[in-house]
């Protein structure tokens, strides 16, 4: 387990969320749909927020299926994030730990 500077319960400060994103990418022929997370362009809310959780966030693969073959998710790459609680009545949000300060 990683030793992150903030613990549980306590005020943070972030620069840049994240925000889950679909990209079509060209291989050769073929194209492929990933899900991967980005940073969060257009976010407006508060820039500080109470830590309530660590996740693994995943980039990946989608294949979509039919009704005989499901749709699957291969994870390709993954990372820990911060949840965030900024407040009482929006969700929380992911940021990265290198975003992620403690507030004074």
């Amino acid at each position: 387990m990683h030793d992150y500077e903030v613990s549980l319960g306590k005020r943070v400060k972030f620069t840049t969320p994240l925000r889950r994103a679909y990209e079509h990418r060209m291989d050769g022929d073929r194209g492929s749909n990933w899900k991967v997370w980005k940073a969060a362009i257009s976010y407006s809310g508060p820039l500080e927020g109470i830590l309530i959780g660590i996740r693994t966030l995943s980039d990946g693969l989608v294949y979509y299926g039919s009704f005989d073959e499901p749709t699957s998710f291969d994870p390709k790459k993954s990372f820990k994030a911060a949840l965030i609680a900024t407040d009482l009545k929006r969700k929380p949000i992911f940021v990265r730990f290198d975003d992620l300060q403690a507030a004074e």
